[in-house]
């Protein structure tokens, strides 16, 4: 199971959270736009070469 951090207390919770069980404070979704970037990359790679 992949686990993320608490921003606000550093609890760690399941990647479904919305809301931290230990503080309550709302659990910020956010998406690694650089891995999302290298995976555009490599398709582009691959579809100019074959």
């Amino acid at each position: 199971m992949i686990m993320i951090t608490c921003d606000k207390c550093g609890t760690k919770l399941p990647e479904n959270a919305e809301f931290c069980a230990y503080c309550g404070s709302e659990i910020k979704k956010t998406v690694n736009t650089s891995s999302k970037r290298k995976n555009i990359s490599y398709l582009h790679m691959y579809f100019s070469i074959h």
